[in-house]
Formats: structure tokens, sequence, C-alpha cells
């Protein structure tokens, strides 16, 4: 493990996009403010594919701001997630319960 602050996320992001730069990426961490903040350094990095983030987090400013739209619907998941490349955001906690169906 690596210390807080250390450069974990930004290490992360610019090997994702040398790496998979056409790809479809799942990033998790584990919490809200912990997937604000990691969207934000992805973006930063030069991330510029669609972004989707599988949480509870409604209206907040960061994430609407970086343009990543938040659901917790499996239906509307795959309508944004579509083909193509995506990074998708979630929280630990999201992926042991399962998505809400429309």
């Amino acid at each position: 493990m690596s210390a807080t602050g250390s450069g974990k996320t930004i290490t992360a992001a610019a090997c994702a996009l040398e790496c998979f730069p056409g790809g479809r990426i799942l990033v998790t961490v584990p919490t809200l403010d912990l997937l604000a903040q990691t969207a934000q350094a992805w973006r930063l990095v030069g991330h510029r594919s669609p972004m989707v983030a599988v949480c509870s987090l409604e209206k907040d400013e960061v994430l609407e701001r970086l343009g990543v739209r938040t659901t917790t619907n499996a239906v509307q998941l795959a309508l944004w997630a579509g083909s193509g490349p995506v990074v998708v955001f979630a929280t630990y906690a999201s992926l042991a319960v399962p998505l809400r169906r429309a």
C-alpha cells in the first residue's frame, strides 16, 4: 500500500489512459467522496470518454461539472454506457447490492 497523497489515483488514471485509450473501464472506490475526487483526477489526467457513476449521488456539483452522469438503475447504466469507450465509477457497496430495475 502507498500512503495517502502519494499519487495512486493519478498513476492509475495515466496507466488506464495509455493502456486502454478507447476502452471500457470500471473504477471502484471505497466511498462516495473518493468517487467524486477520483473522477476529477481522471479528467485532469486527460480522460475525455463518457463517464458514469453508479452511486446515489444525485445533483453532485463536482460530478455535474465533470459531465459524469449518476444512476443506480441498471437499464439507465446500459443506455448511457452504450458501446465504445466509457469509464464507470462505482463504490464497493454499489457492487454488492443489485442495481434497481426500471
